[in-house]
């Protein structure tokens, strides 16, 4: 064998050693972004569940989302546990929105801002909160904001009777 032969075998054998090694990247860098979308995921559910239990554990803090949502009268600690359960739910929600986001699944993203659009319908006395609150959602996403907004008016109208 001469020296040609040899170094045309090293070239072979190296461009076959560059995509396999190109290979194994893309294949690490698409299950890195599986594993990322999956924590995204359960960081947004761990995130809403935190919230949830918040609420169950504490029936001062029931109340004042019944009152709200039936439009009662709020006394000044109604207020403040509201206020203080409702921020922490949008800030909760852009953050949740925000890991989905940046993780690439565009499915979880939808889905979360439509889990934030049902909060809301679930439970209007939140309704003014949501409005309080969206100057720091949107410094934080604008597309949150409006993409729960939007949601938000889509429901709405698929339960109005003139729809």
């Amino acid at each position: 064998m001469n020296w040609d032969a040899a170094g045309a075998i090293g070239e072979i054998v190296g461009a076959i050693a560059v995509v396999a090694t190109l290979l194994y990247v893309a294949r690490q860098m698409r299950d890195s972004r599986a594993a990322l979308e999956r924590q995204a995921t359960v960081g947004s559910a761990s995130m809403h569940a935190q919230w949830r239990q918040t609420i169950m554990a504490n029936t001062d803090l029931a109340k004042a989302i019944a009152k709200a949502n039936r439009k009662d009268e709020l006394d000044d600690e109604d207020i403040i546990l509201l206020t203080t359960l409702a921020d922490d739910l949008f800030v909760a929600g852009v953050a949740a929105y925000a890991n989905i986001a940046s993780s690439g699944s565009l499915h979880d993203a939808q889905a979360e801002l439509e889990y934030m659009a049902m909060i809301l319908i679930a439970n209007p006395g939140l309704e003014p909160h949501w409005s309080r609150f969206r100057y720091v959602v949107d410094a934080v996403s604008s597309e949150y904001g409006a993409g729960v907004d939007s949601c938000l008016t889509k429901i709405k109208e698929k339960a109005s009777p003139h729809a």
